[in-house]
């Protein structure tokens, strides 16, 4: 250690956070368990009868794009180039590698340049 100096943690100066930011954080942290807490009273209801349900409008907001995600889904050059990249690339360029790997293969063993017996998929 150089020096006898006494480290001190510092939470107000770790995250490069103001502290109304981090009052903003726990409170909204608050807010997220108060919320928790009413669900899973509501959930766990006993007297809340049979077929009951409870309505919460972010989960039926949730459950309405689920429904309805491809009606809501919009083309753009951000979603066609991930989808480029995601299936007719990978295709091509596996399509690419194999068949110039074969073609070299298959041009070493009609020139000569291995042996019979030293040939690998002799079989296929």
């Amino acid at each position: 250690m150089a020096g006898n100096a006494k480290r001190v943690w510092n939470p107000h100066a770790m995250y490069d956070l103001t502290v109304g930011e981090q009052k903003a954080i726990q409170e909204r942290a608050k807010m997220r368990e108060a919320y928790r807490a009413e669900w899973q009273k509501r959930v766990t209801n006993p007297f809340r009868g049979v077929g009951g349900t409870i309505f919460d409008p972010q989960v039926m907001r949730w459950n309405a794009l689920k429904a309805t995600g491809y009606e809501q889904f919009r083309a753009t050059p951000k979603s066609a180039a991930i989808g480029f990249s995601v299936t007719i690339l990978p295709i091509t360029l596996l399509y690419l590698l194999v068949n110039n790997q074969r073609t070299t293969r298959e041009n070493k063993w009609r020139n000569g340049e291995v042996d019979y017996k030293d040939r690998d998929w002799k079989f296929i």
